[in-house]
């Protein structure tokens, strides 16, 4: 195993290459096939207690992450890590195994269709050593049902139907490449994404897929790659956060994908006594278990308990903030306790659009469109909304009070 002491301050850590941050390493583990067993879930929680801040953090793009990691002590948390399957043997690898498995996919009858796409789309990754040169933001989701659900999109996103996979590209998900089996779909994949290394080698202005597709057309793109993107009539719409009961599942999310100490024990001990082996991650910050009528009971018990969430309506769901001051050294705000407030000052409205909350023009915590926009720069929030509604120089004490009324006139 390659391990790699380097730090990388910018976008996308991952655990051999973490990101040096104000409160000190974040160590992101990028999951294979987008779960957990219990084993590496108990692994995880014992390694936030030994070498990190003791908690858990699930991201925007369904991976976990440590914080508060030492220098000194990240060649232990590899080796611990290593143990549970929970890290690559190569960093280039891992910086652009960037696959979010929506699960939605264990709850349907294509999951092992799914699973087998994901896995040889781990392998097209591992094993193509061109695509290497995929920028760290590169994305890709895999989906499956008769529509596209555009909160879990990104930059190549695979739709997994009955007799075909469909494969869109960001910035024209109303167009796919449609290929009749798993091998064509993988094999699809690396010549698009050979493709798309070729136009940004050309233009380097194309940093992602939606750059290269504005400028093309998804045509363009396709052709490019080999192929032709035809209309095909996919239904296009955002599904619910998958919390609560699910039918098969149940699902519980955390407020901006925070998971306390005490919390990750009483789900591990959850999970061990109700004979709950593994468990989805979400890009809604949400665990997914696979659960009947008397685990779901535990699992609702347990929502409650700890003050998560199982309704997909929560407001919780849907504003999303970075740790901003002093977590992150590049915040300059403390946009983790701002957003709190905003919390409160939302409370009983009917509000029903996502808000954004970034400490400094990254925009780390969320990668899709929301409603209301807050960014700050040197100390104060520039705040956007629907048409042309802007708020400027927003101090964090009354930033509540601007999207609390940005809120109720959307």
């Amino acid at each position: 195993m390659k391990y790699s002491s380097d730090l990388v301050v910018g976008w996308c850590p991952g655990a051999l290459k973490p990101f040096e941050s104000g409160d000190g390493l974040i160590v992101r583990v990028r999951l294979h096939l987008g779960r957990l067993s219990l084993v590496q879930l108990e692994t995880l929680v014992n390694a936030a207690e030994r070498f990190g801040d003791g908690n858990l953090y699930l991201s925007n793009r369904a991976n976990v992450q440590l914080r508060g990691v030492t220098g000194e002590k990240h060649q232990a948390l590899l080796e611990v890590l290593a143990s549970a399957g929970l890290v690559d043997d190569d960093p280039r690898v891992e910086a652009i195994r960037n696959i979010q498995v929506s699960p939605a996919v264990e709850l349907g009858v294509h999951a092992r269709l799914a699973a087998g796409l994901v896995a040889k789309l781990e392998a097209a990754l591992a094993g193509l050593e061109a695509l290497y040169e995929l920028p760290g933001k590169f994305g890709v989701a895999v989906q499956a049902g008769n529509e596209i659900d555009t909160g879990v999109t990104s930059d190549v996103t695979f739709l997994v139907q009955d007799e075909r996979i469909a494969t869109v590209l960001e910035g024209a998900l109303d167009k796919a490449i449609v290929s009749g089996n798993t091998n064509a779909a993988a094999k699809g994949f690396a010549s698009i994404a050979m493709a798309f290394l070729r136009l940004r080698r050309a233009n380097p202005a194309i940093r992602r897929m939606r750059d290269a597709v504005a400028l093309l057309g998804v045509e363009g793109v396709a052709r490019e790659a080999g192929f032709e993107a035809a209309a095909h009539g996919l239904r296009v719409a955002e599904a619910p956060a998958p919390v609560g009961d699910l039918g098969g599942a149940y699902g519980i999310g955390f407020a901006f994908g925070e998971i306390a100490r005490d919390a990750l024990q009483e789900l591990t001990a959850v999970m061990r006594r109700e004979g709950i082996a593994e468990a989805g991650v979400s890009p809604h910050r949400a665990f997914v278990f696979p659960a009947l009528g008397p685990e779901k009971a535990a699992l609702a018990e347990l929502a409650k308990r700890l003050g998560a969430i199982a309704d997909p309506g929560d407001i919780r769901l849907r504003l999303h903030r970075c740790p901003g001051q002093p977590a992150c050294r590049r915040g300059t705000v403390e946009s983790k306790r701002h957003a709190e407030a905003v919390l409160g000052a939302l409370a009983g409205t009917a509000f029903k659009g996502k808000i954004h909350i970034s400490a400094c023009e990254k925009l780390c915590a969320y990668q899709h469109e929301t409603d209301i926009t807050a960014i700050a720069k040197d100390g104060f929030y520039t705040v956007t909304a629907p048409g042309t509604k802007v708020a400027k120089a927003v101090s964090g004490a009354d930033l509540p009070a601007v999207i609390a009324e940005l809120a109720r006139s959307a």
